[in-house]
């Protein structure tokens, strides 16, 4: 009986470590995989906006053993892009193996495109009349009438004008309302304008 047990001791011990082998030996087992990594803009001066790009997104083959790969796997991978020193027009800007944060252990093979190209604007300026969007047959005066709106080239050609939050005029003679941007591309001079009901 007793040497029946010290069998079923070695038996176990011998699956565990064959189990543990399989486990290392399919860590250690190098592949490749491709992951798609956004890109993420910083230190753009807020006068300028990015007009253009060539991609969104940098496609990057990797190589590693696979327990690194799957756990990388799952990150969200982005490339931070510094624009600090750029100004207007186009720029060309390469991806380096740096600039993709990668763990110990993984290797590049390719990254695809391993150039980018991005244009530079500067947001524009127009005045634009205040419309008050109100309910009530009282007239309504509105102070400023005109503000100034910051934004992209094409959306500061189609807008012309601002509207105010809608408001009642019953009972009220002197108060302020909220401007409501035309476009999330737009930015206002004020984000309120007086009313004043006559």
């Amino acid at each position: 009986m007793k040497k029946v047990l010290n069998n079923i001791g070695l038996k176990t011990l011998s699956i565990f470590l064959s189990v543990l082998l399989w486990f290392y030996v399919q860590g250690r087992e190098i592949s490749e995989m491709a992951v798609k990594y956004g890109l993420i803009y910083n230190n753009l001066s807020e006068n300028l906006y990015i007009d253009n790009t060539s991609t969104n997104e940098i496609l990057v083959w990797i190589k590693g053993p696979k327990n690194l790969l799957r756990g990388y796997s799952k990150n969200d991978a982005k490339i931070d892009i510094n624009l600090k020193n750029f100004g207007e027009g186009r720029h060309n800007i390469e991806i380096k193996e740096d600039m993709l944060k990668l763990s110990g252990g993984l290797e590049v093979i390719k990254i695809q495109p391993n150039k980018l190209t991005i244009t530079i604007a500067k947001f524009l300026e127009k005045r634009v009349k205040v419309i008050p969007d109100y309910k009530g047959e009282r007239r309504v005066m509105v102070e400023p009438s005109i503000v100034k709106i910051k934004g992209d080239r094409k959306t500061i050609f189609t807008t012309d004008v601002v509207y105010t939050e809608e408001f009642d005029v019953k009972g009220r003679k002197t108060f302020y309302v909220k401007l409501v941007p035309p476009s999330e591309n737009i930015k206002l001079e004020t984000e309120k304008v007086k009313i004043i009901v006559y």
